[in-house]
């Protein structure tokens, strides 16, 4: 079981937490979050 625990994404076995598509936040912290982190979030070096 261990073995195989190690094939899967530690964010993946985190409770309370969103997965890694989605930043890997606490659940209480996106469900309060108002900005998105695509769109409203700038970047150094993205244009």
């Amino acid at each position: 079981m261990k073995a195989r625990q190690k094939m899967v994404a530690a964010s993946n076995r985190m409770l309370g937490h969103t997965d890694a598509a989605n930043g890997v936040v606490p659940i209480a912290v996106i469900e309060d979050a108002v900005l998105d982190y695509e769109q409203d979030i700038f970047l150094q070096g993205k244009k």
